[in-house]
């Protein structure tokens, strides 16, 4: 009963703030009580007791065209990393995807948003923090495009304080940093030859990082230009291949940021010096199993928590684990086989301190609009499961996003992507903390490079998650 009053109805949720999931969706939503939803009713009502997690936002902040956009082409935001920039004020890195490129994963770079009310995030004003740019391949002496993937990083906002109250020393300034890989699609349409976005691998992958200096000084937003670093540059002895899923957190004076080396994820340490902030130590989180895409949070204990998308034979497992020394040693905390789709998850902590994983649900089985039966990667429903209070088990789970139900099939056909969930606590300008929680829509055909525009719902969705426990202050002011 635990499982189904969850999936009806979001309990304790404020009237403007409950996401109920209608009998009419609830009907086909029901099978999914079976697949792999793992949840302890006793731990659940110890943790209710407490705290924990009571609903979502019904009505989504969406976030869709940037004002750069040239004409004739068709661009939209997708992924969203949040952050605290001032005692009042928050920001969005927001990566671009340009719908209307002939190939897939096509992105154009970064904006940031900046805002002081959830409900009203819009993107006039946005700051660009990384954008493509044409050269020459180094093997190949080809013209080549190098895309840039999101950005994420790490920032100390504007004013605030260290835990004995002095003021941090790097308060206003942060770092950016993201993943560029060259991409020959237009030059071989040019040349009257096909390519993709991933033509380019093995002996001629040509791929670097670009770090970006942030600052904030109450009044401007500035981002420095991208200094660029190749994957052996960044911590000696370690070759990175890719950052993690969100943005990084507080430790002392540092940040510590999820990426990954090969199929090995961890944690970065970056450190403010005269050049800024750098990295310069990397820690592997002892997984079981190849896994990237990072995320890290700091537990009401002091403890890190962290979780990766699987890859091999476990990629639809949920996997949380934790270290108390700092990442010198790991431990698997919570093993959940056969719950998501081998899409990101993202490991977050609502305002109240509460873990939970969001990733999109396990449709094996699941009956596509062409009326096929789908077991491929389809990333239709996204849902949160908290963890209990001991950190042993995922709850049951609610539901932060059912395209499908929301907005009907998408408009081209085939299915909706609903992935990527990013979020964090911030304080706005109402004085009051908010859990944010950011994630990418778009219809899979929009991702093909088949020239199908965006769907009116295609872009970057925000929503507030709700938690019935005391605040647990993100940061000091």
């Amino acid at each position: 009963m635990g499982v189904a009053r969850r999936i009806f109805r979001m309990d304790n949720a404020t009237p403007e703030g409950e996401h109920k999931i209608k009998n009419t969706a609830a009907i086909w939503l029901i099978a999914l009580i079976g697949m792999g939803v793992h949840c302890a009713p006793g731990a659940e009502v110890a943790l209710q007791a407490a705290g924990g997690l009571t609903g979502v936002s019904h009505n989504p902040v969406m976030v869709q065209t940037p004002p750069s956009t040239p004409a004739g082409e068709d661009w939209r935001y997708g992924l969203g990393w949040p952050f605290q920039i001032s005692p009042t004020q928050a920001a969005i890195c927001a990566n671009i995807h340009r719908v209307s490129a002939k190939s897939w994963d096509y992105e154009m770079g970064t904006d940031v948003i900046l805002f002081d009310d959830p409900k009203r995030i819009v993107a006039d004003g946005a700051v660009a923090v990384s954008r493509n740019h044409p050269e020459r391949h180094p093997r190949l002496g080809t013209m080549v495009t190098m895309v840039k993937y999101p950005l994420v990083g790490g920032f100390i906002p504007l004013g605030a304080k260290q835990t004995d109250g002095a003021p941090h020393p790097h308060a206003g300034t942060g770092f950016g940093i993201c993943y560029c890989l060259a991409n020959d699609v237009d030059e071989a349409a040019l040349r009257g030859e096909r390519s993709h976005t991933y033509t380019l691998t093995g002996t001629n992958l040509h791929a670097y990082f670009e770090v970006s200096q942030l600052s904030f000084d109450g009044r401007q937003f500035h981002a420095g230009a991208p200094e660029r670093a190749a994957s052996g540059d960044l911590v000696p002895g370690t070759k990175f291949t890719n950052l993690g899923l969100g943005g990084g957190i507080v430790d002392g004076n540092d940040i510590l940021l999820p990426m990954a080396a090969g199929w090995q994820s961890g944690i970065t340490r970056w450190r403010h010096g005269e050049r800024g902030w750098r990295p310069n130590a990397f820690t592997p989180i002892q997984l079981s199993t190849e896994a990237g895409e990072a995320s890290v949070i700091r537990d009401v204990d002091g403890s890190l928590l962290g979780t990766a998308r699987p890859g091999s034979t476990n990629y639809n497992n949920v996997l949380v684990l934790r270290t108390r020394d700092g990442g010198a040693s790991w431990e698997t905390i919570i093993l959940a086989p056969n719950l998501r789709q081998p899409s990101p998850v993202g490991l977050l902590q609502a305002a109240d301190g509460t873990p939970y994983i969001v990733c999109n649900q396990s449709l094996g089985g699941f009956i596509n609009c062409a009326g096929n039966i789908a077991w491929g990667q389809f990333r239709e429903i996204l849902c949160l499961w908290p963890l209990n209070g001991d950190r042993t088990q995922l709850l049951s789970p609610f539901f932060a996003c059912v395209p499908r139900y929301d907005y009907g099939p998408p408009q081209h056909g085939n299915e909706w992507y609903v992935d990527h969930p990013v979020g964090a606590t911030l304080r706005m300008a109402d004085g009051q903390w908010h859990h944010l929680l950011c994630y990418r829509i778009m219809a899979i055909a929009e991702g093909m490079g088949k020239g199908f525009p965006p769907t009116p719902h295609s872009g970057l969705h925000i929503r507030e998650v709700f938690s019935a426990g005391p605040v647990r202050p993100a940061w000091s002011f």
